[in-house]
Parts: structure tokens; sequence; C-alpha cells
């Protein structure tokens, strides 16, 4: 037994090119439904998934005014509070076809003198740091420490980091 994949059904393109020949009244609509769906897909694989990566959001914490803020003069100071989230991925021989996680681990990590505390990597292999400070500026880097040893991540792009082989045995 076996399975044959016909080509023509798997390609996107191909499919929008048959249907706007099969209806050519609709072939404008069809042709930029598949525009929409390629650059849909193109910024899904261009972005680094929510999982892992690291983001800023802005939360008003405080702010005192004077007047009403919808009058034509207002008077004010807000303050904001910024909430770093960094999503990590910890993995053993991550170039496998199935990377094993480093799963169920504590582990120590430092964002700056400051920012730093205990955790454990979930059953996927993440930590999720989640500082809230009065900045928004971005941490390059975070050390972590697991039991045997010592790693400083980049804080740049998909977060999925190798550990050591003595590490996951």
């Amino acid at each position: 037994m076996g399975c044959i994949i016909n080509p023509k059904y798997t390609d996107p393109k191909a499919i929008a090119d048959e249907q706007a020949q099969k209806y050519p009244r609709n072939a404008d609509q069809i042709k930029q439904q598949y525009n929409d769906f390629k650059t849909e897909q193109n910024l899904k694989n261009s972005q680094p998934s929510p999982d892992s990566s690291y983001t800023v959001s802005q939360n008003k914490t405080s702010s005192w005014s004077v007047g009403d803020p919808n009058a034509a003069i207002h008077l004010g100071v807000n303050k904001y509070q910024y909430n770093h989230r960094i999503n990590i991925t910890l993995v053993c021989d991550k170039n496998s076809f199935y990377p094993k996680p480093y799963s169920k681990k504590k582990i120590t990590w430092k964002l700056s003198e400051t920012q730093q505390g205990t955790t454990e990597t979930n059953l996927k292999g993440e930590i999720n740091l989640r500082p809230s400070l009065d900045t928004n500026e971005r941490f390059h880097s975070v050390t972590v420490t697991t039991a045997k040893h010592t790693y400083d991540i980049g804080l740049d792009g998909l977060l999925v980091f190798e550990l050591e082989k003595d590490e996951c045995e």
C-alpha cells in the first residue's frame, strides 16, 4: 500500500490559478484572496512564535491631572510600568528530529543585579520570565544556571537554547 500526493492540491498558487480559470468572473477576487493568504503566511513565518520570544508591553499605573481629560487644556503626568515577557525554551540536541526538552528542572536566572530569581522549567522545557520595570529598555541577555552549568543566552530572535550534552543525561 502506498499514498500518492498530488502536488497540484498541496500548492495554494496552483489551486488559485485553477479556480481563477474555472470561474473567470471571480478571477480577480480569487487572485486577491491568494495574495492575502500569501502575505499572511509570510508574516507568520517571519515572526518568532509568541511561545518563544521577548516582548515588552506598557501598562499605565497612575496619573495626576488638572481638568477633564477631554478638555482643551489638560495638565497631567502619567506613570507607566513595562511588562517584559521573556519565554526561553531549553532543549537537548537541538538539531535532532524531535529535540528533548529540559523539563521539570530547577534553574536560577539573572537579567541584572536587581532582576533575578529561581524558577522551574515546564514539561516543554520553557522558562517564562515576567519582570515588571519602570523602563521599556530591553535586556540583551539572561544568565541561566542549571544543576551543572551556567549559560549566557542572548535575547534576540527565536529563543530556543541547546544545553550541553552532559546536562541532559
